[in-house]
């Protein structure tokens, strides 16, 4: 994992990086919450960061754009189409071991100094 403290600008380059060359798979902003993290991936510098940004996150200047991703997940969650439950079903039946795994932290990040 890879943390990028927002409280110290000088050892941060989430705004001028290429996070697809970066070997950490996850990224961990430490000193913001998810909505200036958010942001951050909205604003960088690399175009195709931009672009990954605003399929996951819509465009800022348009409201119609913004999808509600946490909305989408309870969606597929609370009701799931027959593919996501067969996997499901399969994970959990020990037929095989899953490629992804979800995460959903459903608080904001909580730190203390």
């Amino acid at each position: 994992m890879r943390i990028d403290d927002f409280e110290k600008p000088a050892k941060t380059n989430a705004l001028c990086s290429n996070w697809r060359d970066w070997d950490q798979p996850i990224i961990w902003f430490q000193g913001t919450t998810d909505a200036i993290g958010a942001q951050f991936f909205l604003k960088n510098v690399h175009s195709e960061m931009r672009s990954a940004a605003y399929e996951l996150f819509g465009k800022p200047e348009s409201l119609r754009s913004q999808p509600n991703i946490f909305g989408e997940l309870m969606r597929v969650l609370i009701s799931p189409s027959k593919d996501v439950e067969e996997a499901v079903n399969w994970v959990l039946d020990g037929v095989g071991e899953p490629d992804i795994t979800l995460h959903m932290r459903m608080l904001m990040n909580r730190y203390s100094d």
